[in-house]
């Protein structure tokens, strides 16, 4: 076989792939919602990084001595869990991109992200349990009285 014969075959082979424009769409569209996907989850490592500059400054205020309003408190906290809402579809988009065999860039950071917020929720969590438990919340009007009738007199 002589190199113009090689040569001829390659061309042949670029040609049909050329031709071939379905496989080529198909080929963009994977890979443009790859691309989709490393938006999306960007999207979610930014609107983290402006969850905790939120958290840090209500933070310094309060280690300041400036009244940190509940309502401020609350609504980061809410931040925080509606933050976790689309991280279901997250992971799945993730899924299907690796199942392809693509490699996205930041998803091991928006998982590094993803756990860090979930912790986040879980101290909003304790902390709310705590208050209640210092509210007298820990048991219901029930259990007290409960307690009253075999409390002795």
């Amino acid at each position: 076989m002589s190199v113009s014969d090689l040569s001829l075959r390659l061309a042949e082979k670029h040609v049909e792939e050329y031709r071939d424009k379905e496989a080529i769409m198909s080929r963009h569209r994977a890979a443009m919602e790859c691309r989709d996907c490393e938006d999306f989850l960007q999207l979610g490592i930014e609107a983290y990084t402006w969850l905790r500059r939120a958290d840090r400054m209500l933070r310094q205020a309060a280690v300041k001595g400036i009244d940190v309003p509940a309502e401020a408190r609350d609504l980061l906290a809410t931040l925080y869990r509606h933050w976790l809402i689309p991280c279901s579809h997250a992971e799945e988009w993730i899924k299907q991109q690796e199942d392809r065999k693509f490699a996205l860039r930041n998803a091991d950071e928006f998982r590094e992200v993803q756990e860090q917020v979930k912790r986040q929720v879980r101290l909003f969590d304790m902390e709310e349990q705590l208050e209640s438990a210092f509210q007298g919340g820990i048991f219901d009007e029930e259990f007290w009285l409960e307690a009253q009738k075999i409390r002795p007199a």
